[in-house]
């Protein structure tokens, strides 16, 4: 890595990238291997302590996912071995189908994991109710009150403008515990424009994923395979949501939020499980491609021999040899990328003045390469068309008008058959999950102000929301700069 890269000629630098970019690729090989053996302990885990597969009803579900775990082990196994670029496509094409199944099981989950999480949040929002009548009784707001905490708002805004993240976070969390208040015609109309604004500039299926997810945000029930696949997790849902729990006392509410907390935990669990598989499968995709692009006895390390072993005998001596190595293996591995960072750095001076026909061909051989890391950084365990999307055209003006309405049309559709709480609850998140909402800060303050407003909304609930935002902006960071100190 100390090589002298000065007076290199345009060939010595691209024959010096190239070698870096084939040294990088058996890195990432090394790396997905570390991954699935650590996918592997965390999916071992999650069977054993949450039963996952008595937690699934329907056998074919259940022989689906089975299936694919051990179809998973089997060809890890034998990735090691020589084979030829047939067999190896044929590997990709089986982890591909199994990608496929697991990502239809992991999209229907989230169905419910979304359904159930607002069932949970009006249960939250009557008990909150029920408990804000004795807690706030004896007190009154007025103008001072709702003062105080615009300023505040207003100071924490100021000082996270300059961090466009976490400025985004801010208003988001904001808009999350603010009592929803707003005509369906204003909030349509806020919908559109801030998505206009949002998306203009991006691909066709880059807004078309978008728009999906808005909808998936905002109901769940009217998409995909919910109340197909799992539907033992309908069923159970379903009862719930037929529950009036206006009618209910607070212990009442407690008891079915209890109920619903260990459902969701099940969901939660199943979901996890999934999740863990689709990582699992990414990696083997990536070995399997990085494999079919460099030399087997570049990719030599022990950890593997480590890992066959176990699988022959699973002792706990082996077991904790393989923890070890592996965590020595993560240390390793990024010691070596940290080299290549050091040597491309040398050298980059002079790659900037290489010959333009020359830089594309290693541009070429990067680009090649773009599936092999696509998969191997997919840590969400994301759609295939999100990852290799078919159309990078940027949006036209009319379809991006067209998408958003079917969006807004799905909305009003799914309203109309619910109640009223449950109808802003909904509303709310949506408007939540979109970036920056507003056209700017006095219309948001604006908004505020609107929802602290003692003709449309209760006194409890306007100060419940007012110690839950002193409780984000001041008590909350508190306790984490007094956990800091300790």
């Amino acid at each position: 890595m100390d090589e002298n890269s000065k007076k290199l000629t345009d060939e010595e630098i691209k024959e010096k990238l190239l070698k870096s970019h084939e040294r990088q690729l058996a890195l990432f090989y090394r790396t997905a291997q570390s991954d699935v053996i650590t996918s592997c302990f965390l999916v071992e885990e999650i069977i054993e302590e949450k039963n996952i597969y008595g937690l699934i009803k329907n056998q074919e579900e259940k022989d689906i996912l089975a299936n694919s775990y051990n179809k998973l082990i089997k060809s890890f196994n034998r990735h090691n071995k020589f084979m030829d670029n047939e067999e190896i496509e044929n590997e990709v094409k089986q982890l591909l189908d199994i990608r496929k199944e697991l990502y239809i099981l992991f999209s229907a989950i989230n169905s419910y994991e979304v359904e159930i999480s607002y069932v949970s949040e009006q249960i939250n929002y009557y008990m909150m109710r029920l408990s804000a009548r004795d807690m706030y009784k004896n007190q009154e707001i007025g103008y001072r009150e709702i003062k105080d905490i615009i300023n505040v708002i207003e100071e924490e805004l100021n000082n996270s403008i300059s961090e466009y993240n976490t400025f985004i976070e801010t208003v988001s969390q904001i808009l999350g515990i603010l009592p929803f208040r707003m005509t369906k015609f204003k909030y349509f109309s806020i919908i559109e424009s801030t998505l206009k604004r949002n998306l203009k500039h991006y691909s066709i299926s880059y807004v078309e994923e978008e728009i999906t997810n808005n909808k998936l945000i905002f109901d769940s029930s009217l998409m995909g395979d919910y109340g197909i696949l799992f539907d033992h997790c309908f069923a159970d849902i379903q009862k719930f949501k037929n529950i009036d729990f206006k009618e209910k006392s607070y212990g009442e509410l407690e008891n079915i939020l209890s109920n619903i907390d260990a459902l969701w935990d099940e969901i939660s669990s199943i979901r996890g499980f999934i999740y863990l598989l689709g990582i699992l499968t990414n990696k083997l995709i990536s070995i399997y491609l990085i494999k079919n692009k460099i030399e087997l006895d570049l990719l030599s390390n022990n950890i593997f021999d480590i890992w066959l072993k176990y699988q022959e005998n699973h002792s706990e001596e082996l077991l904790e040899e393989l923890i070890l190595k592996n965590r020595i293996e993560f240390d390793n591995i990024e010691s070596k990328f940290q080299q290549e960072r050091e040597y491309l750095e040398k050298i980059d001076e002079e790659a900037k003045e290489i010959d333009e026909n020359i830089n594309r061909e290693i541009e070429a051989e990067m680009l090649s390469n773009m599936k092999i890391f696509k998969y191997i950084s997919d840590d969400d365990f994301n759609k295939y068309e999100v990852l290799f999307p078919e159309n990078n055209k940027i949006i036209t003006k009319d379809y991006l008008e067209q998408l958003i309405d079917s969006l807004i049309r799905y909305i009003n559709r799914s309203i109309s058959g619910m109640g009223n709480i449950e109808r802003k609850i909904r509303m709310r998140r949506l408007l939540a999950s979109l970036v920056l909402p507003f056209e700017n800060s006095e219309e948001f303050i604006e908004y505020i102000n609107y929802s602290l407003d003692e003709r449309v909304v209760s006194k409890e609930e306007i100060l419940f929301t007012i110690d839950a935002l002193y409780y984000l902006f001041i008590e909350s960071k508190e306790e984490v700069k007094e956990g800091q100190e300790l």
